[in-house]
């Protein structure tokens, strides 16, 4: 699984900004709430994929839980994955967190936070009717959702050739330590 551990430290480190906003998910007459994200350890604890209106989660791998936020209430982000420590700024508006980290800004949507539970969306409405090999170029802002979604569906024994809708979105699953 170091792959898989490789592709979520990519998604968490630099690719932030392949992400978009969600109707279905994002309710802007209910904003995240600030203090529900501050001051917690968030720690890596599975990837949900969503096709034809139903969830495939892998969740609990050693790999994603090597991957670490902290939210701080002054606006600094502090991070870890495998060893490596991460730092920067952040700031939330309605349910968009923007980072920055090495001077390079991103911004990712969140689908869903309860003071325990963090989701993120890191890939929307991607095609999955193309072949995957089409993906594994790192200049494509998608690769590493589709590496991931693509990664969750096969460990889940989906048949992709069964899918009706042909799009899925992939959601990065943070839990508070």
């Amino acid at each position: 699984m170091s792959f898989l551990r490789s592709a979520v430290a990519i998604l968490c480190i630099s690719t932030f900004a392949f992400v978009s906003c969600s109707k279905d998910e994002d309710d802007a007459s209910n904003p995240i709430k600030r203090s529900d994200l501050v001051n917690k350890t968030w720690v890596g604890n599975g990837v949900d994929v969503k096709v034809d209106n139903k969830t495939h989660s892998l969740e609990g791998d050693s790999e994603i839980s090597t991957i670490t936020m902290l939210f701080k209430d002054n606006g600094e982000y502090a991070g870890m994955e495998d060893g490596e420590e991460l730092s920067g700024k952040w700031s939330l508006t309605d349910n968009v967190l923007k980072l920055s980290i090495d001077g390079h800004e991103e911004s990712v949507n969140i689908t869903s936070l309860d003071g325990k539970s963090l989701k993120l969306m890191v890939g929307e409405k991607l095609d999955i009717s193309k072949n995957p090999v089409e993906y594994m170029n790192l200049e494509n802002e998608d690769f590493v959702a589709y590496l991931l979604g693509f990664t969750v569906l096969a460990e889940k024994k989906v048949d992709i050739t069964k899918v009706t809708n042909k799009q899925m979105d992939v959601i990065l699953v943070m839990k508070a330590k």
